[in-house]
C-alpha cells in the first residue's frame, strides 16, 4: 500500500485501505493513510472526518494532525484548522 502512495496511485492505495480497515478498524496508522490518500485525491471533508478518527483512536503520527489542519482549511475551517 505504501508502495502505491509513493507511486502517486492514490485510486489504487485508497480500494486497499478501504478494504483492509474493517479487519483493523483500531488502528491509527490505516486511518492515518486514508485521510492522507483522500487529501490528495481533493476530498478533504472524509480526510478531515478520518484524520479526528485517526487521532482519537491515539495516533502519535504528525501525519494525522497535518492532515486535519489542511483539510479544515481547505474547507474554510480556519479556527479548527489553525488548532
Amino acid at each position: 500500500m505504501t508502495l502505491l502512495i509513493d507511486q502517486n496511485q492514490f485510486p489504487e492505495a485508497l480500494g486497499l485501505l478501504r478494504s483492509m480497515r474493517p479487519s483493523y478498524p483500531q488502528d491509527p496508522w490505516l486511518a492515518t493513510m486514508e485521510a492522507y490518500v483522500y487529501l490528495r485525491l481533493g476530498r478533504s471533508e472524509p480526510a478531515a472526518e478520518i484524520a479526528a478518527e485517526a487521532l482519537s483512536l491515539g495516533s502519535e503520527d504528525p501525519m494525522a494532525a497535518l492532515v486535519l489542519g489542511v483539510a479544515h482549511r481547505n474547507l474554510g475551517h480556519h479556527f479548527p484548522a489553525a488548532k
